[in-house]
């Protein structure tokens, strides 16, 4: 019985940080990015500050896709943690309600922000922004 007490416990614990982790992840994607890159396999492309393609999240999980001034798609978001294909460390996962909208894994390291594809994806992509 404690056996299964103790399991119990660690399962509420280990529930409790991965919910306080992913709490803090969206405090800090919470704002308006621009993009400044996005590489593919085969090309890098670098834009220049006030190139005006905006992301915005906010607390409440909404999401706002913009070109200069013109809302392109505007919905929710949602962040969750697991290990990709490889069972390498526990990574943080975004997908929004877009329509065909894939699953990328997110990093907030100062002010840029990096949504890249799965390892588990040929062909990937990676794109940054930083804060506006």
């Amino acid at each position: 019985m404690k056996n299964i007490l103790g399991i119990i416990m660690m399962f509420a614990l280990l529930s409790s940080c991965k919910k306080d982790n992913l709490a803090a992840i969206k405090n800090e994607i919470a704002g308006t990015w621009e993009l400044r890159s996005s590489a593919t396999y085969s090309a890098v492309n670098n834009f220049p500050p006030g190139n005006g393609y905006i992301i915005e999240f906010g607390n409440n999980n909404s999401y706002k896709r913009k070109k200069q001034d013109t809302l392109l798609f505007e919905g929710k978001y949602t962040l969750t943690q697991k290990k990709d294909c490889y069972g390498t460390a526990l990574q943080t996962f975004i997908t929004t309600t877009q329509p065909n909208s894939q699953e990328f894994i997110i990093a907030v390291i100062k002010d840029t922000l990096t949504l890249n594809t799965s390892n588990c994806l040929s062909d990937g992509a990676v794109s940054e922004y930083t804060r506006k």
